[in-house]
């Protein structure tokens, strides 16, 4: 189930957080991107609206909503419709974007209701020209919440700045390939330099959660943006969507890093096929969990010439989590009681999850844990189950040791300083230790001043901010992927 993955970012993991402290409106609003989204799509109208008011109320409009110390940026996109009128709600910070909303009712005294009956929350308020003066409830608490109109039309922002545009000095193509050990089909993007081949290829692998082929998140597609740089260099590009994404097949939901690394060596399979592609030049960029996959292929197939880690894990994943979630927690201000507490105990349940205990003593004793700090039972017993998932506990087992270890062909390893998922401080020495380990002289292991986990200019390095930020790939980054690669090709 790789959506249980995306909870908190695009690379990585599950943290179990410290709750007991949190006031009821901050449960009610941070325990998860999905309480803030909505779910149908449909709408009514209990009176009739003069067309000035429907004038006033058509467009975008945007506020802040504060809540257990952090601030929310709201977008409501109000439409109208046959029946009234349509509205979406965005979440840029939770990765929601234009998810429509159950009901809006509209009242002669210019109030106006907006329901989310799935997840038992509304939004009431009074018009006031370009200000919609209001109360977000959810769970019990009630949040203020005031809207400014900033567009008279509906816009979402979808598009980024750096999202390529026509011309393209390439060619891109949609293909399809099958992974033969399982049968699925998966959808994908290969781009193509202009001009006389055989170009120096690569494949691009997503980090952990349902991916689509551009990598989507927070509103930014960073393969895309990726492709489009190297495409433009003369570098042959092949990007896909995971398991269960877009146009591939398959259910995620048993599946592991393990059997990810297969369908990215089928990727690599049919790039590798292509009369276009240099056979001396082949290699492989993950970012994140696909990190890890690319040392694995890097470790058993001989067709690979080089690698690029971005963002990748280098140490086991047990170990990785436990520092990710206290980052994120010192990065969030958290106090140092609530840090030890739950470092602590995250230590615990990960050693419990890849123990091995029989499977109804490990969940008794995981929920043990996590009720001892405090934690609902409804709660605990949903987190032992995302601890449990085939995933999480392959990747809590999973050191990338074990293949960096064998890998001899060129590296170039990149870290953000930013980055709070994958810290650059305990993962790139650990690269760097491994590749040793295996006589490789050809490698680079890099820290980028102030990019987060996506590779953004960031100031914190928190999730929140991703949505927010309108660069999706650091240029200088880019620079950095591209240069190492021809240079690496071209000897």
């Amino acid at each position: 189930m790789k959506n249980i993955k995306t909870i908190l970012t695009l690379c990585c993991m599950i943290m179990i957080m410290f709750t007991t402290s949190c006031s009821k409106s901050e449960k009610s609003i941070t325990n998860s991107p999905e309480n803030i989204s909505v779910t149908s799509n449909s709408e009514t109208i209990e009176t009739e609206i003069e067309n000035d008011l429907s004038e006033t109320l058509t467009g975008t409009w945007e506020g802040t909503l504060s809540a257990g110390g952090q601030d929310l940026l709201i977008r409501f996109m109000i439409s109208s419709a046959d029946s009234g009128f349509s509205t979406a709600i965005s979440v840029p910070q939770q990765n929601l974007y234009n998810h429509p909303a159950d009901t809006i009712s509209i009242y002669e005294n210019q109030k106006v209701t907006i329901d989310f009956t799935s997840l038992k929350a509304s939004y009431q308020g009074t018009i006031d020209d370009s200000i919609i003066k209001g109360i977000w409830k959810q769970s019990g608490a009630s949040i203020v919440l005031n809207l400014e109109k900033i567009s008279d039309t509906v816009s979402d922002r979808v598009k980024r700045e750096q999202e390529p545009t026509p011309p393209f000095p390439y060619t891109a193509q949609d293909i399809y390939f099958i992974n033969d050990e399982t049968g699925i089909t998966f959808g994908g993007t290969v781009t193509v330099p202009n001009g006389k081949g055989p170009f120096p290829a690569c494949i691009l692998v997503s980090g952990s959660g349902q991916q689509n082929r551009d990598e989507e998140i927070f509103n930014h597609r960073p393969f895309l943006v990726l492709a489009d740089a190297l495409s433009r260099a003369g570098i042959a590009v092949l990007r896909y969507d995971d398991q269960g994404m877009g146009e591939s097949g398959g259910d995620p939901l048993p599946a592991t890093t393990f059997d990810f690394s297969h369908d990215a060596a089928a990727a690599l399979d049919w790039l590798s096929g292509q009369s276009y592609v240099n056979q001396n030049a082949i290699g492989v960029i993950g970012h994140s969990e696909g990190g890890v996959i690319a040392a694995m292929l890097g470790a058993e197939r001989k067709d690979i010439d080089w690698l690029v880690l971005l963002a990748g894990p280098g140490v086991p994943g047990k170990e990785l989590i436990a520092a990710q979630s206290e980052a994120i927690m010192r990065a969030s201000h958290m106090s140092e009681q609530q840090i030890e507490t739950t470092v602590s105990t995250n230590i615990k349940v990960y050693e419990l999850a890849v123990g091995s205990l029989p499977e109804a003593d490990k969940i008794a004793a995981i929920r043990r844990e996590l009720i001892k700090i405090g934690m609902a039972s409804d709660q605990a017993t949903a987190q032992t189950q995302a601890l449990l998932i085939p995933w999480m506990k392959y990747f809590l087992a999973l050191d990338p040791a074990q293949y960096l270890s064998q890998i001899t062909i060129p590296v170039l390893a990149l870290n953000g300083t930013k980055d709070l998922q994958v810290l650059h401080t305990q993962n790139l020495p650990a690269i760097e230790e491994s590749l040793q380990a295996a006589g490789n002289t050809e490698f680079i292991t890099k820290a980028l001043p102030d990019l987060n986990h996506l590779f953004q200019p960031a100031v914190t390095g928190l999730v929140q901010e991703y949505g927010l930020i309108e660069t999706t790939f650091d240029p200088s980054a880019i620079s950095e992927i591209t240069t190492w690669i021809l240079e690496t090709t071209e000897k």
